[in-house]
């Protein structure tokens, strides 16, 4: 995860309402990985700087 302001706030979210609805570390687990699972089978890949940016050391190959 980029540590981004907004990405810790949502992953903060996250994790209270998991807590609130008293889910378990097991249950937890199984709905991140199935929500990350529906996201990676519906998703296309998108450009963006960000996904470059890593790449473009190559051309100091």
């Amino acid at each position: 995860m980029e540590a981004t302001k907004q990405n810790y706030q949502i992953a903060k979210e996250i994790i209270e309402l998991l807590a609130k609805e008293n889910c378990t570390v097991k249950q937890s687990e199984e709905i991140l990985s199935f929500v990350g699972t529906t996201i990676r089978n519906t998703s296309t890949v998108q450009r963006s700087e960000s996904l470059l940016k890593p790449l473009n050391r190559s051309e100091d190959l």
